[in-house]
């Protein structure tokens, strides 16, 4: 329903406002009710991808630092942890991916996601090397690759998605995101 541009207060229709009398050529939003340029009505605002993004990337970077402390090698062979082979790298780069996706959610800004799809990236291949790795080796297959290896494979290839996502659906202007710095020093939002 419309809103009164003069008093605010909620408007049955008409062409004068029922409470202060003002007329009513356009249908005015509330205060607070301002969407972002290019939004389409009752569309998400696009904070809320970056946000998701950032939440789903620092979560599969966690899962892929912790797996790094799982076995890597096991089941009929030797039981070696992550950290017996390239685990602490792996640690290494999701826990700066992490960083950047956090760093991402706090600035608001997509810019954080390319050093995080970096590590991210990093990270899967590392995994993915080890698991070659390991079936290369002579008498091992993969039902000889551990649950910690897998954990950072899977783990890196879904930070990679959301890393990759943070960067294609972010917007790029501070603008398009109610609350921060930028659009507040804006005048208005249009429709």
């Amino acid at each position: 329903m419309p809103f009164c541009a003069g008093c605010g207060r909620q408007l049955a229709g008409g062409v004068f406002c029922p409470y202060c009398g003002r007329p009513q050529e356009q249908p005015v939003r509330p205060p607070g009710r301002a969407r972002a340029p290019g939004v389409a009505p009752g569309a998400a605002l696009p904070h809320r991808a970056l946000l998701t993004c950032s939440i789903a990337g620092a979560l599969a970077l966690g899962a892929a630092a912790a797996g790094a402390f799982l076995p890597w090698l096991g089941r009929s062979g030797p039981a070696l942890s992550g950290t017996d082979r390239d685990g602490w790298l792996t640690f290494a780069l999701a826990l700066a991916g992490a960083a950047a996706c956090l760093l991402s959610a706090i600035l608001k800004s997509r810019w954080p996601f390319l050093p995080a799809l970096l590590f991210a990236t990093s990270l899967l291949a590392v995994g993915v090397f080890d698991v070659f790795d390991i079936m290369r080796t002579p008498g091992l297959s993969a039902a000889n690759v551990g649950a910690g290896l897998w954990v950072t494979v899977g783990a890196g290839l879904f930070a990679v998605v959301a890393c990759a996502a943070g960067l294609a659906l972010a917007p790029e202007s501070a603008q398009e995101y109610p609350g921060s710095a930028r659009a507040q020093d804006s005048s208005s939002f249009s429709e």
